[in-house]
């Protein structure tokens, strides 16, 4: 399968958006989704507010006073921590606290200093932490429990987020 990008008239370099934003969404597409419905939706939400700020002639409404409170917040995490088996999307997540997405990804951000997608990983790999501890399940199992797409997946974020490769953690629990 082949794709075919489009070259703006505008110089794509100095907006919010780069070329490194466009080839994760053409690398989430080619591996169909695999890095889960928050990480894809947090992608297209990105391209589509880059695309109407730069390219729409419709005048930005001022803010309005509605809100992500604590209480909301508290309960996107508690969602969160009750569904670290499931890969949930920011549609999802929306509908939960009745906010539309892109208002819940900037809320999110601005009050965790995460998006759901990034606080979401950081949830999965801490419990995967304290699976790990317990030393009652093996890693296929912890991975696949935590709702990671497989063994690969956990390993390359678990990595990522804590320096160490599940082994390792493993080893010096």
């Amino acid at each position: 399968m082949s794709y075919t990008v489009l070259t703006p008239n505008r110089d794509i370099t100095s907006a919010a958006l780069n070329w490194e934003h466009l080839q994760w969404l053409a690398e989430e597409v080619q591996t169909s989704g695999a890095k889960g419905k928050l990480y894809a939706d947090s992608l297209v939400n990105l391209l589509t507010s880059h695309l109407l700020q730069t390219y729409s002639s419709i005048q930005k409404q001022p803010p309005t006073s509605s809100s992500l409170t604590i209480r909301e917040i508290g309960k996107l995490i508690d969602y969160m921590n009750a569904n670290l088996d499931r890969d949930i999307s920011i549609a999802e997540l929306s509908s939960f606290v009745h906010i539309s997405p892109t208002h819940v990804n900037r809320m999110f951000k601005q009050v965790t200093g995460f998006t759901p997608y990034q606080y979401f990983l950081h949830l999965r790999i801490e419990k995967a932490k304290e699976l790990m501890k317990r030393k009652q399940l093996v890693l296929s199992e912890v991975a696949l429990l935590l709702g990671f797409a497989n063994q690969s997946h956990f390993h390359r974020h678990f990595k990522k987020a804590t320096g160490l490769t599940p082994r390792e953690f493993e080893k010096n629990c």
